[in-house]
């Protein structure tokens, strides 16, 4: 095919390629008679459309479909079926941008696709000029620093992310709904397991002591994971104040205010062209959006080198024999490797200011919108 990239869910639904596999091989037997030579563009179109950073995903012409359906669907009505209403013709553009065919006897080098695969990775300076940020979710306050991101060369500066209705559209509410409310029950619980083993620590101290007293540091550790998880959740009520902003950053001051639509994905968002949409959080702005990143990212990378030294110390009491007080006299280089590595990098990040919401667990991480960060 002459394209290398796709998207999912694709123009019938299918959030999954294996899902889309199997529902394309049930045309195999036309494919293989040729009974048209644009069905297989077709059925590709359809169920591995073209992803255009612009457009999105770009649907087959109509004139495609017809000929693919006049070629085909006599063979089929043999056979007692009909061309499947889920293809039908009259649900693909014909004027606006859209998939056509090669024409006959022209040949796809696959050579210029690898290298138009290359220059798209490397993000050329055309790509840029090509992509032009939605006046809704344009920043126009550059203080705030935010950026669009494709790849590690691609990306927009003062332009964010829908906050709701980009990556999950209005039928996945509910969805998102019933996952915070797992989040929070998780959380929950976690936070109860392991308040126990906290309150058993305070009663008697003297009785967690190595190899066994990393378990108390990840039990604190966990603790504050799910603080920070509990809060996204609580925060859900307030319509998710920390992951999303809280005021339409694409205000246009001054501006007559008129109802407009973008269209994001499958999704048209109607907005008010002198307010815009809220947006994924980034950066530092948001106070609650730090304390949740730093808890998470600070203490979950903390109890990964707890778990690290917890199996450490135990190698080191059943395997090398080593006694309580030898390993409790090492404790100094376990908290300066479990405490200095977390603080360094979540420094780094708080200066680099990689810091983004996730609207569908209600709190902040790194990597979320920029999935290149160092």
């Amino acid at each position: 095919m002459p394209w290398n990239m796709t998207t999912y869910p694709n123009l019938l639904g299918h959030s999954k390629q294996d899902d889309a596999d199997s529902d394309m091989a049930v045309y195999l037997p036309l494919l293989n008679i040729n009974c048209s030579k644009v069905l297989r563009y077709f059925l590709c179109s359809v169920y591995t459309p073209i992803c255009s950073v612009i457009v999105g995903a770009v649907k087959p012409c109509r004139n495609l479909c017809e000929e693919a359906r006049i070629g085909c669907e006599r063979v089929m009505m043999q056979f007692g079926f009909n061309w499947p209403p889920l293809l039908r013709c009259d649900q693909y553009p014909n004027d606006q941008p859209c998939f056509e065919a090669p024409k006959d006897g022209q040949i796809i080098n696959k050579k210029s696709i690898q290298q138009s695969k290359q220059q798209f990775q490397r993000g050329s300076k055309d790509d840029l000029e090509d992509f032009l940020c939605p006046y809704q979710f344009r920043v126009y306050n550059t203080e705030f620093k935010y950026t669009l991101k494709f790849n590690s060369h691609l990306h927009v500066e003062n332009c964010g992310m829908p906050c709701k209705q980009m990556l999950f559209n209005m039928d996945n509410q509910e969805r998102i709904k019933t996952f915070r409310y797992y989040v929070g029950i998780l959380a929950i619980l976690c936070m109860i397991s392991t308040s126990f083993t906290i309150f058993t620590y305070l009663i008697d101290m003297k009785r967690f002591s190595y190899p066994e007293r990393p378990i108390l540091f990840l039990s604190i550790c966990y603790f504050l994971l799910s603080i920070a998880y509990l809060i996204g959740f609580v925060d859900y009520f307030f319509d998710s104040t920390i992951s999303c902003n809280q005021d339409d950053l694409s205000t246009i001051g001054g501006q007559q205010s008129l109802t407009d639509s973008t269209t994001v994905g499958k999704d048209t968002i109607s907005v008010d062209s002198s307010r815009g949409v809220r947006l994924l959080v980034q950066g530092t702005q948001n106070k609650w959006c730090i304390l949740t990143f730093l808890l998470i990212y600070f203490f979950g990378m903390a109890s990964m080198i707890w778990w690290v030294i917890l199996t450490l110390t135990w190698f080191m009491a059943a395997g090398l024999k080593w006694g309580h007080e030898a390993i409790e006299a090492q404790s100094v280089y376990f908290h300066l490797a479990s405490w200095a590595i977390p603080t360094v990098m979540s420094a780094a990040l708080l200066l680099k200011k990689s810091i983004d919401g996730d609207y569908l667990t209600g709190v902040c991480y790194t990597g979320l919108t920029d999935l290149y960060v160092q």
